[in-house]
């Protein structure tokens, strides 16, 4: 089905859904310390949680900022949608660094290739050129 302005009716979901995902996983490595061995090298320790400011601001915000905006069919999207994904990427590429030191930490590799993937998706995908 199409939402407004040509972009699926998924797009806004899948950005909600991407917001809680990250937010959750945030909240998931602060409460559960053995949970971060998944992720990254045992070298990282406390040191990951300076990523949460930028994931919080960058992703788990830009996310529901752009869930919201495809929701109500605001205009001019496309920036802050280009914003996100860069921001995807930029942590994508960082966990294949991250598999690099340590290949044992490929899962987060994963999980943001997926996340970088269907927010590319969201943002540049044929709708709503």
């Amino acid at each position: 089905m199409e939402g407004p302005k040509g972009k699926p009716r998924w797009a806004a979901a899948y950005l909600w859904l991407q917001a809680v995902a990250v937010a959750g996983w945030w909240i998931w490595l602060a409460l559960r310390p053995d949970a971060r061995g998944l992720f990254f090298p045992p070298m990282a320790g406390r040191l990951v949680f300076g990523f949460a400011v930028p994931d919080f601001s960058v992703l788990v915000m830009g996310s529901l900022i752009g869930g919201f905006g495809l929701a109500r069919g605001r205009r001019r999207m496309a920036p802050l949608l280009a914003v996100l994904f860069g921001g995807c990427l930029y942590a994508a590429l960082y966990t294949v660094a991250i598999v690099a030191m340590d290949p044992a930490a490929w899962l987060g590799c994963a999980a943001m290739a997926l996340m970088t993937t269907g927010t590319g998706l969201v943002a540049f995908g044929r709708e709503g050129r």
